[in-house]
C-alpha cells in the first residue's frame, strides 16, 4: 500500500486506519495524526532536496508513552498503540503502512530513516552550518 498523504486520499488513509484498528478502542490514530507526522518529517529534512529525500521513512507511534512497572505484573504485556510508516516518493510522503504493535516507550515515538543519500547531505549542511558559525565568530572576534 501507497498512498500519498494529501486531502485527496483522506478517505483512503481513514480506510487504512480502521482496517489496521479493527475493533481496537485505546491508542488509535487519526488522519490528522498521519498528516501531522508527514509535515514533521517535511520540517526535519528541510534542505534537502527532493532526491536526497527520496526513500526516506519516518516511523511514528503517536501514542508513545512509559508504562509503571506494576502495569506489567499485572497486565502480564506491554498494551498495543496503532504504528504506521511513512516514506519520501517521488509524490510526496506516502503512508506504506498501518498496523497494531506493542506501544513503544516514550523517547521512541517518532523515528526517521535516512538514505545514505540523504544521511551525506544533512552532513553537508551541518559542515556548511559550522563554516558559516566559523565564518561570523571569525569576523566578530578580529576587530
Amino acid at each position: 500500500m501507497k498512498i500519498v498523504v494529501n486531502e485527496k486520499n483522506r478517505e483512503k488513509i481513514a480506510e487504512a486506519i480502521r482496517n489496521a484498528e479493527g475493533k481496537a478502542t485505546a491508542r488509535t490514530i487519526t488522519v490528522g495524526a498521519v498528516n501531522m507526522a508527514a509535515e514533521a518529517a517535511e520540517r526535519e529534512l528541510r534542505g534537502l532536496t527532493k532526491a536526497e529525500k527520496l526513500g526516506s521513512r519516518m516511523i511514528v507511534d503517536d501514542n508513545a508513552q512509559d508504562f509503571p512497572q506494576a502495569y506489567f505484573r499485572k497486565a502480564r504485556s506491554v498494551p498495543e498503540s496503532t504504528q504506521f510508516e511513512l516514506e519520501y516518493t517521488a509524490s510526496g510522503w506516502a503512508l506504506v503502512n498501518v498496523y497494531r504493535a506493542r506501544t513503544k516507550g516514550a523517547y521512541y515515538g517518532q523515528e526517521l530513516r535516512l538514505t545514505e543519500e540523504g544521511k551525506a547531505a544533512v552532513i553537508r549542511l551541518v559542515e556548511h552550518m559550522g563554516s558559516v558559525y566559523a565564518a561570523r565568530n571569525a569576523k566578530r572576534y578580529s576587530k
